[in-house]
């Protein structure tokens, strides 16, 4: 499972988003591991209430980014349970990821 959140620290360590300000309040030895922290908890901050409906755009964000990073599925396996194309999936993961972004600032 290669996705680039769950569990790969060494990828994780050279990215730019270590030097985030909420990676460093996590005052972890390994900068990877605070930064799948604050990843996976951006992730969360987006989940929407329960009344969503299943194909209102912010549930559609979250469940790219939970599918996805939390549960390593491949993109192909994504589509298909959100009954979305694949074309349509990776204009989606734009967005979740615009929005994770504005919520790990």
């Amino acid at each position: 499972m290669d996705t680039g959140i769950v569990g790969d620290f060494p990828y994780l360590e050279k990215s730019p988003l270590v030097n985030l300000r909420a990676v460093k309040e996590k005052k972890y030895k390994q900068k990877g591991a605070a930064l799948q922290d604050v990843l996976l908890e951006g992730i969360e901050k987006l989940k929407p209430g329960e009344g969503m409906p299943r194909q209102a755009r912010k549930r559609r964000i979250y469940n790219i980014l939970h599918l996805r990073y939390e549960e390593g599925k491949g993109i192909a396996e994504i589509a298909k349970e959100l009954a979305i194309s694949e074309r349509h999936y990776y204009r989606v993961l734009k967005a979740a990821i615009e929005a994770l972004g504005e919520v790990i600032k």
